[in-house]
């Protein structure tokens, strides 16, 4: 089943945000965050798009189950600030290191 706050809160951290931090992108109180997290209260759908765009997530990403680990996910946000070019040598590294195994 489906958790929705502690996929917030698992996202939340990926991005080493707190709660009041959360709560302030999005116009709330941190006390409703940590509502949300402990499964006490369901945001409404507009709130629930307004933790995901914080969040740097869609709400496809956000439901899905084929969710990276989060080191996965942490090189995938660090790979989209780098150059095509960066991104290529950086491929040709990691297929280095897997070739090894």
């Amino acid at each position: 089943m489906f958790n929705l706050g502690y996929r917030i809160k698992e996202l939340r951290k990926q991005k080493h945000m707190s709660q009041a931090d959360l709560a302030e992108s999005i116009g709330k109180r941190q006390e409703s965050i940590a509502r949300i997290e402990n499964g006490k209260f369901n945001p409404s759908y507009d709130v629930l798009v307004d933790i995901c765009n914080s969040l740097g997530v869609s709400l496809s990403e956000f439901f899905s189950s084929d969710t990276l680990p989060s080191d996965l996910q942490r090189w995938l946000q660090v790979g989209k600030k780098l150059s095509p070019e960066q991104r290529d040598a950086l491929s040709k590294i990691i297929e280095t290191l897997a070739d090894d195994n």
